[in-house]
């Protein structure tokens, strides 16, 4: 009977050793430096304050350049900051068409940027097309591939509070 206790204990301690910082609000960190936990960091700190404004300002935001090469992961656009402050999100609508003008998908890209104010940039993301097929028709002057338009606005921007 004893030596049943003991094991009990040996198993539940073991258990404790396991799940007990799950269970009780430490987070086990995964890295290969032993005793790292994470810091609790407040998020109003680390973010910057921004400012979200409305369509009539959107209109200083000027999209051009756009590229995505046959069996490319990702598509990229250069923004044009005409504003007077600095652009730090940005989220970009884009439909996409074939050649006859028939609409094969549309996606709402939201991105993190730094764009000073009177500057262009480029910006980068994933593209929508998975098997590496399609190509955008000013891209490459190649015959192979299914080539595509596009068509893109600028739905929402976050400026930053500071010039």
């Amino acid at each position: 009977m004893r030596a049943r206790r003991v094991l009990h204990s040996c198993f539940m301690a073991a258990l404790l050793c396991v799940w007990g910082p799950q269970v009780y609000g430490r987070k086990k960190v995964v890295t290969t430096r032993p005793r790292l936990e994470r810091l609790a960091i407040a998020t109003d700190s680390v973010k910057a304050p921004v400012d979200s404004v409305g369509i009539a300002a959107l209109d200083s935001l000027h999209l051009s350049g756009y590229d995505k090469p046959l069996r490319s992961r990702s598509e990229s656009v250069f923004v044009t900051n005409g504003s007077s402050r600095r652009l730090t999100r940005l989220t970009l609508s884009i439909a996409y068409y074939d050649m006859t003008g028939r609409e094969l998908h549309k996606v709402e890209v939201e991105k993190g940027v730094d764009i000073p104010p009177g500057a262009t940039r480029q910006v980068v993301f994933a593209s929508w097309d998975r098997q590496l097929t399609f190509v955008y028709h000013r891209s490459e002057r190649s015959n192979r591939g299914v080539k595509y338009k596009v068509k893109a606005a600028v739905v929402r921007a976050e400026w930053s509070a500071k010039p």
